[in-house]
């Protein structure tokens, strides 16, 4: 008896210093708890809350549109650039001075390097533009070689093809 006595102190101990740490927390009772005990186990359930407003969806947009918009930013960019530089060579060939239009020079260069690089990856900065002589291979020239002669054979005339002679009918 003396060991249960042990295991039944110790229990109601921990039960005891338990309940002190529930007392020492303030209460928390939603507001949906003021309903009686038996509405709450054989009542209806209450529909959850409904959540909370969300914002308009944003639409997508389009990978060529951001392809384009992407495009247009970064030849604004350059193009900035190109105006700056431009500038300085015109202060530099007022000036004479050749060191600085030579460095000049070479920032065009490496500007026009960068802004390369930057449209490598769009989908537009791919396509090449082709001359008048790749288009006419490719197309043709839109123009017969001789059009009075698309239709018929070198050598035979159209009474020729029809089986009668020239004049007798």
């Amino acid at each position: 008896m003396h060991r249960f006595g042990a295991w039944a102190t110790a229990c109601a101990l921990l039960v005891a210093w338990q309940a002190a740490e529930v007392h020492a927390q303030e209460p928390v009772q939603p507001a949906a708890q003021t309903k009686p005990w038996y509405k709450r186990m054989f009542g209806k359930s209450e529909p959850p809350p409904a959540p909370a407003t969300q914002a308009a969806p944003v639409p997508k947009e389009r990978p060529a549109d951001a392809a384009a918009r992407v495009l247009q930013q970064e030849r604004d960019e350059y193009l900035k650039q190109l105006e700056a530089l431009s500038a300085i060579k015109l202060q530099a060939l007022q000036a004479n001075d050749e060191t600085t239009m030579e460095r000049a020079d070479a920032l065009e260069r490496e500007a026009t390097e960068v802004y390369q690089q930057r449209i490598a990856h769009l989908p537009c900065a791919r396509l090449k533009p082709l001359s008048e002589e790749a288009l006419d291979r490719q197309l043709g020239t839109g123009v017969a070689t001789n059009p009075l002669m698309a239709g018929s054979t070198p050598g035979k005339t159209a009474s020729a093809k029809l089986g009668t002679k020239g004049g007798d009918r």
